[in-house]
């Protein structure tokens, strides 16, 4: 009979052990709730991988429980981000013992776990396993709303430093390049509005005879606030150029409401 880990919130334990492990909803197409497993096989990285995903969104300290199922138990597996196959326990092993990545796979039972098919419990490391996704070491963070969903620790640290990475190539850039890197500081900024408050290292483009740059530091700058920003659209409104008149303008009327119809 192969054997399963599942890995659940060290305060979950003693209640696992009274009663089982109850099913969760989970969000797979074709499948009701479930509960999450890996097959135990020699390769214990692999077995145990989904840990620290797993504690960066429960935010505690995760523990292994083992279970064992028949080989003919019916159960859904695949990768994480694709459709699931329906086979048996016995498949789902072959199946991950077979891949030449195993990043990325798991398990669902659709039933509870009984109480008399847990065979042990064990504390783990907390630092087996990728976070975000199984690729993920060694390369940027995407920062999307999406993606920072769990509030890790580092959020706003790596949202200002790309921020000032930002700045950084806005500083040194071409003046053909400024557009394009103004457009992903108003992108940055419209994700993370709160996080984002220092307007200040933009202000040099103010004075720019490029109607085009002016037309995008008007875009970002309005998703600033306060009297400072008012003044620059205020004074932007009276530029010559009839494309950055109409930007400071548009972004004026956002600003200031009905306020600002007169």
């Amino acid at each position: 009979m192969p054997v399963f880990v599942h890995l659940t919130p060290e305060q979950s334990i003693a209640n696992i052990v009274r009663n089982g492990i109850k099913p969760s909803e989970v969000h797979v197409d074709g499948v009701g709730d479930g509960v999450f497993c890996m097959p135990l096989i020699h390769d214990f990285y692999a077995s145990h991988q989904w840990l620290r995903e797993l504690r960066r969104f429960n935010k505690k300290n995760m523990t292994a429980v083992y279970f064992k199922l028949s080989d003919e138990e019916t159960v859904f597996f695949g990768d994480y981000y694709q459709k699931h196959r329906r086979g048996s326990a016995g498949q789902a092993v072959k199946a991950f013992l077979e891949r030449e990545d195993r990043m990325g796979f798991q398990i669902i039972v659709p039933r509870k776990i009984l109480k008399n098919e847990i065979l042990r419990t064990k504390k783990l490391s907390q630092t087996i396993g990728w976070r975000f996704y199984p690729k993920a070491k060694g390369t940027k963070r995407c920062l999307c709303p999406g993606c920072l969903r769990g509030g890790e620790v580092n959020d706003n640290k790596q949202i200002l430093r790309k921020y000032e990475e930002l700045l950084s190539q806005l500083r040194q850039a071409k003046e053909k390049e400024i557009p394009s890197i103004l457009r992903s500081i108003w992108r940055l900024k419209i994700d993370h509005d709160r996080r984002i408050k220092d307007f200040r290292p933009l202000l040099f483009l103010k004075d720019s005879s490029n109607p085009d740059i002016l037309a995008e530091f008007v875009a970002v700058i309005s998703k600033f606030r306060g009297p400072e920003i008012e003044e620059i659209l205020r004074e932007l409104m009276e530029h010559p150029n009839p494309h950055v008149k109409a930007a400071s303008a548009e972004e004026w009327l956002r600003f200031k409401g009905r306020g600002a119809e007169e």
